[in-house]
């Protein structure tokens, strides 16, 4: 398996200190049966039609350097330098150099010595960190001292239990998966498919086609604005390009998700063919829509961030959409009184509302349906968890299972993150942590305006702006100032399916209450 570290240096200016951070250990997906070995050992091939942008080769015998333009850059001496991000380039006998390669002089130990964990993905300071956090919320959950302190421990303590409950969670089964396949089999014509995704119950954790959330206005981060986005809504193939020429790794996430499908599906009385079918009519409807979906190249442009900054009224966004029932789900949802809304790309929005209509009704159900079984199955009995994890090791390139105690513990600060917040820092008493570290903040603060003032450079003007421009700084340190209200949220029942809706419907009001108000900087706004 290829081990990559990713390097994390640490630049403080103030002090000119350079600190690195060991880099992760990184997994990659399983490639198809019958890469050669080189890509275990890191190495890749590079076809040749490609343009690189590498210079030609030199002639055997010639020495680059001396080829080069005196002012070209290139300079003579050295040796090449090795990608310290494979472990397997990594040799016991190597020698190590700070000009050559900082990060791996200095972590040579620490990278020669990591292994990923059985089911992380990755590792690095920061996962190790994690592991003590993670240690320490065990702790704090199972401290029957601490029980009944607050609304929010109650709420913390209940889903993480919830999600460690075994026993629990193979009693309830697969049925609250089996009640939203059904439901969303039986639809019978578009006007029930709206009824369905306006119903937040219904459609939880279904896919209707865009994410709707709220965001600092771009030009404003004073306020917010309600945005519609097509980019957080996912794809099975993860890339808009697989959908016109399937690649490799495309294969690999295609059958991924296909083998999931078939496990979850047949659990609901599908047969084999049945949910093949399901999942090639996934597939077509994805093409569809990918067309207009940005590739990844194209996300990474200066371009792109020019073209999202879309604004519409209610009924201009009602004509992009066409028969795509947006004002009802806005409204549903609680984003309907907005004055304006963002649309990161029209082409998407318009190109949805064309498919909307009772010819691609089943290509719909089926997309809902295959993105549902993606969605579920962590949140359901260990059977199905099974097929999770099998998903996951491929998607991601793990092998083995993560522990209990990890999917517990980031499961619960996915979608609980204030509530967790609360308890941890009330349990540890981090308030002395908040005061140090912005006791620190300010004394950089205060070394710049230093460095700032002796500056020939600049002119005093200059220096009165700069200055005038730090001491505006606000300091947010160790946890937000102000934690969402969690008063509205009561977790009913003993299935941990029904708990999962019930937070995330919460989640999903809590960031609709926020249509129309100004930005609150104490906030830390973790849901998006």
């Amino acid at each position: 398996m290829m081990i990559r570290f990713r390097k994390a240096i640490t630049l403080l200016l103030t002090i000119l200190m350079i600190t690195a951070l060991p880099g992760c250990t990184y997994q990659l997906p399983a490639v198809p049966a019958g890469e050669d070995a080189s890509s275990e050992a890191g190495v890749s091939e590079i076809d040749p039609s490609v343009d690189t942008g590498a210079p030609e080769e030199v002639p055997e015998g010639t020495d680059a350097a001396d080829e080069a333009p005196a002012d070209s850059g290139v300079t003579t001496g050295g040796s090449p330098w090795i990608d310290s991000d494979i472990k397997a380039n990594l040799t016991e006998d190597m020698e190590l150099s700070i000009k050559d390669d900082f990060n791996l002089a200095v972590n040579y130990d620490w990278l020669m010595n990591a292994d990923i964990p059985e089911g992380k993905p990755a590792y690095n300071v920061f996962y190790e960190a994690g592991e003590s956090i993670e240690e320490n919320i065990a702790k704090y959950m199972d401290d029957k001292a601490a029980e009944g302190q607050s609304h929010e421990a109650d709420l913390a303590r209940t889903f993480y239990h919830a999600l460690l409950d075994w026993e629990a969670r193979d009693k309830t089964g697969f049925e609250p998966a089996l009640e939203k396949i059904t439901a969303i089999k039986e639809i019978k014509d578009t006007n029930e498919l709206t009824s369905f995704l306006c119903d937040m119950k219904k459609s939880c954790f279904v896919p209707s086609g865009v994410d709707i959330f709220n965001d600092p206005y771009f030009d404003d981060s004073t306020r917010y604005i309600v945005k519609i986005d097509d980019i957080n809504t996912g794809l099975i193939l993860k890339d808009s390009s697989e959908y016109k020429e399937r690649t490799e790794m495309g294969e690999v996430y295609y059958q991924a998700a296909k083998e999931l499908t078939e496990s979850v599906l047949t659990r609901a009385g599908f047969s084999k063919d049945e949910s093949d079918s399901v999942f090639e009519g996934a597939i077509e409807y994805e093409t569809f829509l990918a067309k207009e979906v940005p590739a990844p190249a194209e996300l990474n442009s200066p371009e792109y961030y020019k073209s999202i900054t879309n604004v519409y009224d209610m009924d201009s966004l009602k004509e992009l959409y066409k028969a795509y029932p947006i004002e009802e789900l806005l409204e549903a949802r609680g984003y309907g009184g907005a004055e304006q809304y963002q649309v990161t790309t029209p082409d998407y929005a318009a190109n949805l509302g064309s498919l909307y209509n009772e010819e691609n009704l089943e290509l719909i159900k089926d997309y809902m349906l295959v993105h549902f079984c993606i969605n579920a199955v962590n949140k359901l009995d260990s059977e199905t968890f099974k097929a999770y994890n099998r998903y996951r090791n491929t998607m991601y390139g793990t092998s083995g299972n993560i522990s209990d105690t990890y999917y517990a513990t980031n499961m619960a600060r996915t979608f609980l993150p204030d509530a967790m917040t609360k308890v941890y820092v009330d349990y540890y008493h981090l308030e002395d942590s908040k005061e140090k570290v912005k006791k620190i903040c300010e004394d950089i603060i205060a070394v710049y305006e230093d460095m700032l003032m002796e500056e020939d450079w600049l002119s005093a003007e200059m220096k009165e702006k700069a200055v005038e421009k730090l001491q505006c700084m606000k300091i947010h340190s160790v946890y937000p100032d102000k934690l969402m209200d969690y008063d509205n949220l009561e977790l009913t029942g003993d299935s941990l399916f029904g708990y999962f809706e019930q937070v995330e419907t919460f989640n999903m009001r809590h960031d609709a209450s926020y249509t129309g108000q100004p930005v609150d900087n104490a906030e830390w706004n973790f849901i998006h």
